[in-house]
């Protein structure tokens, strides 16, 4: 039997933990903290959570359209134009006077870039507001998933357990394959190391994909065993322990390992235990949570472009090691939530209308599924 959509609710309380962790890393100097902090801040993990559970919440909305034969493609991906493109577009608007000031335009990674590509240009993945190469790679799962909701239509439990164990398996592969032959002549990588094929790896879509397609996987199991029922909480607990415990100490495990999924099976229990119910799910259900976590799209796309600008502002008070950084990440928060009561959900239900787009779910929901 399907879980209440409600279920899901508990889940926006993870999106805002994710996208103020990414939005801090992106912000704040954490070469000069203690090394279990920087670790814990630099290990990465952020989007792998996004690409898991963008895969489990838009495999609960869709599924069960698709088992009865109500499933439409054209409206799927009608739908999910009109759910990230008004907040997408705004990003990069919000970003052209700081593109200008940069002195560093180019016509191609634009075109990428406004055309949603641009994640598959290794040098031009991050120009004009960087974060945005998720969506890009995003993109491109929306292509694909109506595929692997055929192709996991009559897939019993067991052998969805067998494909998630192979995909996991393939999306640590080619970081494997990175580290044994440095392609780039890096012989140690971290968070601050650069190289044309460390940027293939960390933001190609097909490099990302498996990860996406585990949270469908996670989906599929979900929705075919109920959720996790009384096993919810210590799933949930145990997921949370290797989570940070990984992150801690991620000095130790190859970064190149972390950054392509390695803690993604870990983020696929966390996210199908707290829409299972229990405490945890009470807990993260806390309607603050919930409207701050709705404004985690928000977040993504505007923390880079809002920090820029602060820096304009106060360029010698602020720098990414001054306590003044923080208030700034608190009022990026404040003016993403206000960006979203008063632009991303109005005019993502105005675009879906104008695109004859289905609503598909209630909001929360949409929001679990749309980043």
């Amino acid at each position: 039997m399907l879980a209440p959509r409600e279920r899901l609710s508990p889940l926006m309380a993870l999106r805002l933990f994710a996208a103020i962790r990414i939005m801090l890393f992106h912000i704040v100097d954490w070469n000069e903290q203690p090394v279990w902090l920087r670790s814990i801040m630099t290990t990465p993990v952020g989007v792998t959570f996004f690409f898991v559970m963008s895969g489990f919440a838009l495999t609960y909305v869709y599924d069960q359209q698709h088992e009865l034969g109500r499933f439409s493609a054209r409206r799927f991906y009608l739908g999910r134009v009109g759910r990230i493109l008004p907040v997408y577009v705004f990003g990069l608007l919000v970003a052209i006077p700081l593109l200008a000031h940069s002195h560093a335009f180019r016509w191609g990674y634009a075109v990428a870039t406004a055309t949603l590509t641009q994640a598959w240009l290794p040098t031009g993945s991050q120009f004009w507001n960087y974060p945005l190469w998720a969506l890009s790679a995003e993109a491109f799962f929306y292509l694909l998933f109506p595929f692997f909701l055929d192709g996991f239509r009559n897939t019993s439990a067991r052998r969805l357990l067998m494909i998630a164990a192979a995909v996991w398996f393939l999306s640590l592969f080619p970081g494997l394959l990175y580290h044994w032959l440095h392609p780039d002549g890096l012989y140690y990588t971290s968070y601050l190391s650069s190289g044309f094929w460390l940027r293939v790896l960390k933001y190609n879509p097909l490099a990302r994909l498996p990860e996406f397609v585990l949270g469908v996987i996670a989906g599929k199991l979900y929705l075919r065993r109920g959720g996790l029922n009384k096993w919810a909480a210590p799933a949930f607990t145990l997921a949370a322990v290797v989570i940070f415990g990984t992150l801690a100490y991620g000095r130790l495990f190859p970064y190149e390992v972390v950054n392509n999924g390695l803690l993604a099976p870990a983020i696929a229990v966390a996210v199908m235990s707290l829409a299972s119910g229990g405490y945890w799910a009470r807990l993260f259900s806390n309607k603050a949570l919930v409207l701050l976590g709705s404004s985690s799209y928000c977040i993504y796309v505007l923390h880079v472009p809002l920090w820029e600008y602060a820096h304009w502002l106060w360029p010698e008070a602020l720098n990414q090691s001054h306590p003044l950084s923080l208030l700034v990440a608190f009022g990026i928060v404040v003016i993403s939530v206000v960006g979203y009561v008063i632009f991303e959900k109005p005019a993502s239900a105005w675009a879906r209308a104008k695109l004859h787009a289905p609503s598909g779910a209630p909001h929360a929901l949409h929001a679990a599924a749309g980043k």
